[in-house]
């Protein structure tokens, strides 16, 4: 019995080796009548590193080796805006759009053109005392923000919905805490959880509160036409419960009573090719668990990991990467498997999808490009960088990151951007 491996790179022309010898062939490749069982496909291409995959052929399946990216073996840094402080660095899901706080040359919002030209979004005026922007939040299609502004021993949360003058929400509606969230289906809507656990929108069309959606609310996360809330326990619901309601406030639903109590939880959703999913993360046990078909009459609950402290899916929904004990893990929900990275990324900051088959992960102050499954773990932050939270990429092949509060860049192709 045999299975079929596709293998492929960027860019393409890579000699292709299997189990360490070298064959005829040049990426891209059908690999027909591939033996079943422990396979090593390497792709090798003059001025690049090495690309290396450990798989495991299935009879009458495919395995995929076919999103190779090919790192130069001399990857080639620019800095820029090297006047500008970076607090803070953001982007649409898109790629299409990038934002960034910065705290000189004044405390300010940018937002960079396809250039990396930065256009002012708004500053903090100048008469203002120990003046700071944090906590960037962006719409879906990034035409409206949201942020909180310091100056003056006062805290305050700025609106700016497209075109129109900012809005201090503060001011105006007296909301000074609790979560907010744009609206994916009106980027002019902000769901609003306060520290109560009431759920209202607020709108920065008419600067006004709409009616109470949820009581009782723990944690609350917004998705397109819908949203996920847990409650806390009470008289009626002796558990947390998973509750799911559209956005405009209708529908609403017990999806599971299974969770353990917490005081805050990290909810999102992803819906593959196959199935949908909800991952709920409970901050306090550090339990991860995934429902399947959470809008269906009879979602499935289980329980995904005992030791988690992050999670996100990739942006196709196939994967879910969780970070437990300093070390990222998957788990692929078209294939049923897990993936334990090799390596304890210590330090680990954060991490963020490149692709759908590529990680972005700033660990020990370093900014590594790993596949999904852990393998190919490559540097490609410079040696003198202290690479901080932000790593994002553009539309040019590159990734964008700070390094000690400055703008750096690194290609991932031989061409400059």
């Amino acid at each position: 019995e045999t299975g079929l491996v596709l293998v492929g790179s960027q860019p393409s022309g890579a000699d292709i080796y299997i189990n360490g010898k070298r064959t005829k062939y040049k990426s891209p490749l059908r690999l027909a009548d591939a033996p079943v069982g422990k396979l090593t496909v390497e792709q090798v291409l003059t001025g690049y590193r090495v690309w290396r995959k450990l798989l495991t052929v299935q009879g009458q399946e495919v395995s995929f080796a076919d999103y190779a990216i090919l790192l130069p073996q001399k990857l080639t840094y620019t800095s820029f805006l090297s006047e500008y402080k970076v607090t803070q660095l953001v982007q649409t899901s898109d790629k299409r759009k990038t934002f960034m706080l910065t705290s000189k040359p004044q405390a300010a919002l940018w937002q960079l053109d396809n250039n990396n030209t930065p256009n002012k979004r708004y500053e903090v005026p100048g008469n203002s005392a120990d003046p700071s922007l944090v906590n960037l939040q962006i719409s879906e299609d990034g035409n409206s923000v949201l942020f909180r502004q310091n100056s003056n021993g006062l805290s305050s949360l700025i609106a700016i919905a497209g075109n129109n003058s900012p809005v201090n929400i503060t001011e105006a509606l007296q909301i000074k805490d609790g979560t907010l969230s744009f609206n994916p289906d009106n980027n002019r809507e902000i769901f609003w959880l306060s520290t109560e656990g009431v759920v209202r929108k607020v709108s920065l069309e008419d600067q006004t509160l709409g009616p109470v959606l949820a009581n009782n609310v723990v944690s609350f996360s917004v998705q397109k036409s819908r949203s996920y809330y847990v409650t806390k326990p009470d008289e009626i619901n002796p558990t947390p419960v998973l509750w799911v309601i559209d956005n405009s406030g209708q529908d609403k639903k017990p999806v599971t009573k299974t969770l353990p109590p917490s005081t805050s939880y990290q909810i999102d959703y992803s819906k593959p090719r196959i199935n949908n999913y909800v991952a709920v993360l409970a901050s306090d046990t550090k339990q991860l668990f995934i429902v399947s078909n959470p809008t269906s009459d009879k979602p499935t609950t289980s329980m995904l990991s005992k030791d988690t402290a992050n999670f996100s899916f990739s942006n196709d929904g196939t994967y879910i990467v969780y970070n437990s004990s300093n070390t990222l893990k998957t788990y692929d929900f078209e294939r049923a498997l897990r993936y334990n990275f090799g390596s304890s990324l210590v330090d680990l900051t954060s991490w963020y999808w490149y692709d759908d088959s590529h990680i972005l992960v700033v660990a020990n102050k370093q900014l590594r490009l790993i596949d999904y499954d852990g393998q190919n773990d490559q540097v490609i932050s410079d040696t003198a960088d202290m690479v901080e939270s932000a790593a994002i990429r553009n539309s040019s092949d590159s990734v964008i990151y700070t390094s000690s509060g400055n703008l750096r860049s690194v290609s991932l192709t031989e061409n400059k951007f």
